[in-house]
């Protein structure tokens, strides 16, 4: 699975028309639902990349879109002019530069597999989140199959420098519970390789 970081050095532009068949197969209807689920009304999204989400967004929902990396936030600023309700972010998960309890949701898709650390991102997401906190995560993860997640494991030291840092085998859902956060529901699609988590804070 692709992430929001170059691959293999290529644009901004490129990587969202290398995006296309995927959003068109089932990923854009899985960006849509999430963002419909979303309860309150200001939001984070964690690693905004090209601004694949941001149309999916309603007009009179607060969102904050954090990157980074500042060619990527004029990108996605420049797909979706006129967006009064969007506010461009540069910062770190890791470091989120907001107060406690600042959102009443968090949002990311496809950021986790390239986070240094991402159990110091959960444990950020969760202390910037009102409580109980509404949290969404749709991200690719390690198989659950003998031969299909030993196989991401050999692959990912060859892929990672290609891709931007890009993990293909992380378990994100038991980095998010290492995190102090608790999981709602759990959904798994394209054969257990993308799980859709709702996560609260503890």
């Amino acid at each position: 699975m692709l992430s929001h970081t170059h691959l293999f050095g290529l644009s901004d532009h490129l990587y969202d028309w290398m995006m296309y068949p995927l959003e068109l197969w089932r990923l854009a209807s899985l960006r849509r639902r999430i963002i419909q689920d979303i309860p309150g009304n200001r939001v984070l999204e964690i690693g905004i990349g090209t601004g694949l989400n941001l149309r999916y967004y309603p007009e009179d929902m607060q969102v904050t879109g954090i990157e980074p990396f500042h060619h990527k936030l004029i990108y996605s600023r420049q797909k979706h002019p006129g967006r009064s309700n969007i506010r461009y972010v540069q910062a770190d998960a890791q470091q989120l530069p907001f107060a406690n309890h600042s959102f009443d949701a968090v949002v990311g898709t496809l950021v986790f597999c390239t986070i240094p650390d991402p159990v110091a991102a959960f444990q950020e997401i969760g202390r910037i989140v009102k409580p109980p906190g509404y949290i969404r995560i749709l991200e690719h993860v390690r198989i659950p199959h003998p031969l299909w997640g030993k196989m991401q494991d050999w692959l990912t030291p060859v892929w990672k420098p290609m891709a931007g840092g890009c993990h293909l085998n992380r378990e994100t859902a038991n980095l998010a519970k290492s995190a102090g956060l608790r999981i709602v529901r759990q959904q798994s699609f394209f054969q257990h390789a993308v799980l859709d988590l709702i996560l609260e804070a503890s």
